[in-house]
């Protein structure tokens, strides 16, 4: 990436944040296992 690129900002809908919480909060995942369970990082 050459020193002037910005990477674009990812957004997220409010059902990804919820489901990702409840994942992370009350089932105890990981940030990345909550990401793959959610199909994210595809």
């Amino acid at each position: 990436m050459s020193g002037n690129a910005k990477r674009k900002r990812r957004s997220f809908s409010d059902e990804f944040k919820h489901s990702a919480v409840e994942l992370i909060v009350k089932q105890s995942y990981s940030f990345r296992a909550a990401a793959d369970a959610d199909g994210s990082n595809s």
